[in-house]
């Protein structure tokens, strides 16, 4: 299985690194309960993030195969603090393994493909945490309009 985040180079292309998403706005979250015909449930986001010089982008990223989803506060707006996606082998973080609401469902059929923490940091609306097993970049697209 590949480890790393797919697609990555859309980022870095545009904004020379992963950005932090400090002040994006998220603009949709879907939830499904598959991927492509894979029976696995799949979470995309659309975030509008802002290069260095002011320039929008829209960045639609999916995360495949989630457990333990907490989304709370999506409201009109949606600015986030930031956004982090941190990479795990191994052992399940303790923050999962400590969730009393995922008690009795934790053992190896549910955590062993996760591979990545993430983190919806709030500014002001939606937050989020979930773990995953894959990280896609669909697309980076930038904003013609002010809108």
């Amino acid at each position: 299985m590949n480890n790393r985040i797919k697609n990555v180079e859309l980022l870095e292309g545009v904004f020379g690194r992963i950005p932090s998403f400090h002040d994006a706005e998220v603009l949709t979250v879907t939830l499904d309960r598959k991927y492509n015909s894979e029976r696995t449930p799949t979470m995309s986001a659309l975030i509008r993030a802002f290069s260095s010089t002011g320039a929008k982008y829209d960045v639609q990223i999916t995360f495949i195969g989630l457990f333990g989803l907490k989304l709370e506060n999506f409201n009109q707006q949606n600015v986030l603090g930031s956004l982090s996606i941190e990479q795990f082998k191994g052992n399940v973080p303790d923050n999962l393994l400590n969730d009393v609401r995922l008690k009795g469902f934790i053992n190896e059929r549910t955590t062993g493909d996760l591979r990545f923490y993430v983190k919806f940091d709030y500014c002001f609306g939606v937050e989020a945490d979930l773990f995953c097993n894959t990280v896609v970049i669909d697309t980076v697209t930038a904003v013609e309009n002010n809108l």
